[in-house]
């Protein structure tokens, strides 16, 4: 098993998945080359009000995600937040935001 691990989260992969790091985003791919996922951990700064509060996410989603017209809650370990998707051509494209303290996945 392969494990994936930044200073906010921890992440075990199966052998047959492999990541790699490029300008703070994790890439992480199949063997098969098939379907990608990436994330990128963004930190607000010492100080920073509601970075991570429900109001603030539905506002980050809004306009960094426009093409996702529906939002549903998610939890992914201590991390809560959004997932949506939308279709670009033929590729299905799902999108997450969770935050926890002061770290905010963008998957």
């Amino acid at each position: 098993m392969n494990i994936v691990e930044t200073e906010y989260w921890c992440l075990m992969l199966p052998l047959e998945w492999s990541a790699q790091e490029e300008d703070g985003v994790i890439s992480i791919t199949d063997q098969d080359g098939i379907g990608e996922l990436a994330l990128t951990t963004l930190v607000r700064e010492p100080g920073e009000l509601g970075a991570n509060t429900e109001d603030a996410l539905t506002a980050l989603v809004a306009l960094e995600s426009p093409e996702v017209k529906e939002w549903a809650p998610a939890r992914f370990g201590a991390f809560t937040g959004l997932a949506g998707r939308f279709q670009d051509d033929e590729t299905q494209i799902r999108e997450w935001y969770l935050g926890y303290g002061e770290a905010l996945l963008y998957i």
